[in-house]
């Protein structure tokens, strides 16, 4: 079996392209199968898939979203007009690709590249479209012109959700019988730490990791931080680790200051090793206000962290409604700040629940796993057999 899959970045550290490369791994190693992808542009993703052993070409493409940002969305998809058209030579060179390694599935990575689909309804192959976000609710974004593009996705052979709430945004969208929920897979040899405990030092370790956005809830958690310093509770570090515009990094640092955090809170920037982050982590916070499965929750689960998520869509589901973490109601900095501290006094009931996350996390939601099932819809239209 020959697979193509098509990326919408080359970025070695973005959750997308992290689960697209493991699961490129996993299908050459335990399924024989061929894989070779293709990149939109020049970036540091390369290094991964050539330690994993994964042939690639960059072929030059842009993506069909925009943002929303309020008097501008019109202009913009104007211009997304005029540029997309440039992508006719970047569909020719998949088109030429597909032939040359005899591809028998096109499978595109995210929501924000096309180009791929284009190339499959050409050459007459199989296509998975694979739905790893929310664009409107979780990262104030769209695709240039919604109805083309629905039509578009919704040609696909299959559609993969990556988690229910995904699959409950789009099933009333795209047709049903095509769409199939996989949740993300993590690799536990990176990740899974059954030794650690948490809570062992002077200080609690708190932690934030992503993008940092306003959507990812930062701001809510530095206000929340302050809430538990004017009770006198001080004995904590928040670290963010992430990047993001350098505007919204100098206002979050700006409350900080103005919340009396200036030495509780550190911006550790961006990190290739997520793991160490997460191994000198006791408190996992995932504040974002869409989130469309979690890969950030599920790492802190393996590693042993306990986590505190936002009561909305894949952190929910992940949580299960607050059995293996602590849900608060997103954008209520109280209710935040009254969870921690809740925490903070009840530390052996905390243990006991980021244990049940951990279990959760390495029964359900690993990397060879979501490998399996994804070869599985394979076989369904691609009449290969296993090995």
């Amino acid at each position: 079996m020959n697979i193509m899959f098509v990326a919408s970045d080359n970025n070695c550290i973005s959750g997308a392209f992290l689960s697209m490369a493991k699961l490129a791994q996993i299908l050459i190693r335990d399924y024989r199968v061929n894989v070779f992808v293709v990149l939109p542009n020049v970036g540091d993703g390369g290094k991964l898939l050539d330690a994993f052993g994964v042939g690639y070409e960059i072929v030059p493409s842009r993506n069909w979203v925009v943002d929303i940002e309020e008097g501008k969305t019109q202009e913009r998809e104007k211009e997304k007009e005029k540029e997309l058209p440039g992508n006719e030579k970047a569909i020719s060179r998949i088109c030429e690709l597909i032939e040359e390694k005899a591809i028998d599935i096109i499978h595109i990575n995210t929501t924000y590249s096309y180009v791929g689909a284009v190339a499959a309804l050409r050459m007459d192959i199989p296509f998975v479209w694979h739905i790893r976000e929310f664009l409107e609710e979780g990262q104030n974004r769209k695709i240039w012109n919604r109805e083309r593009g629905y039509a578009l996705i919704s040609r696909a052979t299959a559609i993969v959700a990556i988690s229910d709430s995904v699959y409950k945004k789009y099933c009333g969208i795209f047709p049903v019988e095509k769409m199939h929920v996989i949740y993300n897979g993590i690799d536990e040899k990176d990740f899974f730490r059954p030794e650690r405990e948490i809570f062992q030092g002077k200080e609690t370790r708190f932690g934030i990791i992503g993008g940092i956005v306003p959507y990812k809830g930062h701001e809510e958690l530095i206000r929340a931080c302050g809430q538990l310093k004017r009770k006198g509770i001080s004995d904590f570090e928040l670290k963010i680790v992430g990047k993001g515009k350098e505007s919204f990094q100098r206002y979050l640092k700006r409350l900080s200051e103005e919340e009396n955090l200036q030495d509780n809170i550190f911006f550790a920037g961006a990190s290739n090793c997520i793991a160490e982050v997460l191994e000198k982590i006791d408190i996992l916070f995932v504040c974002s206000q869409n989130e469309a499965f979690g890969r950030t929750t599920v790492e802190g689960m393996m590693a042993g962290c306990l986590i505190v998520g936002a009561d909305t869509a894949g952190t929910k589901e992940l949580l299960e409604g607050g059995e293996n973490g602590y849900l608060y109601r997103c954008g209520d900095v109280e209710n935040l700040a009254n969870t921690i501290e809740y925490v903070l006094k009840n530390r052996e009931k905390a243990k006991q629940i980021r244990r049940i996350g951990q279990k959760k996390a390495v029964r359900k939601y690993t990397a060879v796993k979501n490998a399996d099932k994804v070869f599985l819809l394979y076989q369904r239209f691609s009449g290969n057999e296993k090995g």
